[in-house]
């Protein structure tokens, strides 16, 4: 049977297979391999996503991510605090002759929050830290 997901019934962030949610250790590893990360933002029913360089500070449970001072995500953000994020990360291909059956393998993390602006030194070297590629 399909999923119903008219939101009076269930609610818009349920997952569609429950069975395939990560674990508490699981989604913190796909958050420390991720490389980049998507933030989805709306300004009056107009949805935006932006691809970014992000941090995920396991220790606060909390998702850092770059942003510029002046540009659309953080004017949608400050508008409607309400966002999305979203990181993968990737496996092999799995082709197939038949375009229905082709796939990829992928753990993926999906978090709705609300927007936080800070500007933490700490943060931001953390997160400039995350970006530089390891020798």
């Amino acid at each position: 049977m399909p999923k119903d997901y008219d939101p009076a019934n269930t609610a818009p962030n349920a997952p569609r297979r429950a069975e395939l949610v990560l674990s508490d250790d699981e989604t913190s590893s796909v958050l420390v391999y991720a490389q980049v990360g998507h933030i989805a933002t709306a300004w009056d029913g107009q949805p935006f996503i932006n691809p970014t360089t992000f941090w995920y500070d396991a220790a606060a449970h909390r998702v850092l991510f770059h942003s510029n001072v002046v540009g659309r995500m953080r004017a949608n953000a400050e508008h409607d605090q309400r966002v999305c994020f979203a990181a993968s990360t990737f496996g092999r291909l799995l082709p197939s002759n038949v375009a229905l059956e082709f796939s990829l393998q992928y753990e993926s993390v999906v978090a709705y929050s609300r927007y936080a602006p800070g500007r933490t030194r700490p943060a931001r070297s953390q997160l400039a830290a995350s970006c530089r590629p390891a020798h």
